[in-house]
């Protein structure tokens, strides 16, 4: 028996990356000549829409995109970091 209604997939539409970028997904779409880096979040609740937190626009045609992403997911760490730190004091 077919299911009703689209099928989304929960890890989203993109190719895997790998490295520092490890876990987060790529697509391209073609129209707009741009590649997009996110990450999928998995709903906690059956009633919970599927998101997708991206991390990073950027030209097709060239990689800085990826070094924006791990870039900004490095930053991101290290201020978590941070924080983690404060609060134990």
């Amino acid at each position: 028996m077919a299911k009703k209604g689209p099928l989304i997939k929960p890890e989203g539409y993109g190719e895997p990356l790998i490295g520092p970028l490890f876990g987060f997904m790529k697509i391209k779409p073609k129209a707009m000549s741009l590649r997009i880096v996110y990450r999928p979040v998995n709903p906690q609740t059956a009633d919970e829409k599927i998101r997708m937190e991206i991390i990073a626009i950027g030209p097709k045609n060239r990689e800085e995109v990826y070094d924006l992403a791990a870039a900004r997911l490095a930053e991101f760490k290290i201020e978590m970091e941070k924080r983690e730190q404060r609060n134990k004091s």
